[in-house]
């Protein structure tokens, strides 16, 4: 049983692996670790997006003085969008 458990963890690491072929450490990083994922309460400016994939992106932006005073960003999307939405706010 827990060879078999050590084969399913080897094809999945593999399958990841492949996935992220292509990608940098930084939009890794973000698709693993997003920031600026929230809704803000007090914003001026507000989209929501919706990908070819079906995956949907709404973004808050609140700018006071021509200065962006906040961003930030909620996605229903895979880690991609995720990455994407993140470095967009950041």
């Amino acid at each position: 049983m827990a060879e078999d458990w050590d084969k399913v963890m080897a094809i999945a690491k593999q399958m990841e692996e492949e996935a992220c072929k292509g990608y940098s450490k930084t939009a890794l990083d973000h698709g693993k670790n997003p920031r600026y994922v929230e809704e803000l309460e007090e914003y001026n400016a507000f989209d929501l997006l919706t990908g070819p994939c079906g995956d949907t992106m709404a973004f808050w932006l609140n700018v006071k003085d021509g200065v962006i005073d906040g961003i930030c960003f909620t996605t229903d999307g895979c880690k991609n969008s995720c990455a994407a939405g993140s470095m967009t706010a950041e």
